[in-house]
């Protein structure tokens, strides 16, 4: 399952420190989304509004406007282009793994536990011959 990476000294960074407490908790919750939903730091405008109980639209403008969020990407390998209707959470990808990794990782994962089980019934099945 995926998770988020966030460096302990996040909340110290001069792009996070300046920001109020609302923006704040956005930042953190669009982090999360990215995430939860493997979207590689891609979020959807639309659903911006309902990632936290209090959002205002001045939340959104504060991490625009300290360069925590791109209307597009800023040109890094860790910022991706952005897309229509999506923002960019900026260097998510420097952190965290990209969906092609966890797609991977769970694929490789499936073949391990499918050899293990082969395996395991391979033995179960020897020590009833015994």
């Amino acid at each position: 399952m995926p998770y988020l990476n966030v460096d302990d000294r996040y909340p110290e960074h001069p792009k996070i420190d300046a920001l109020t407490d609302g923006a704040f908790r956005l930042h953190v919750a669009l982090m999360a989304y990215c995430a939860r939903e493997r979207s590689d730091a891609l979020v959807p405008r639309r659903k911006i509004p309902r990632l936290t109980p209090n959002y205002r639209p001045a939340h959104l403008t504060e991490l625009l406007e300290a360069g925590a969020v791109h209307q597009d990407g800023c040109g890094t390998p860790e910022c991706p282009s952005g897309k229509p209707g999506h923002l960019v959470v900026h260097d998510y990808l420097q952190w965290n793994k990209s969906r092609q990794w966890w797609d991977d990782k769970r694929e490789a994962d499936a073949k391990r536990l499918a050899k293990w089980r082969e395996e395991q019934a391979r033995k179960q099945a020897d020590e009833r011959k015994e």
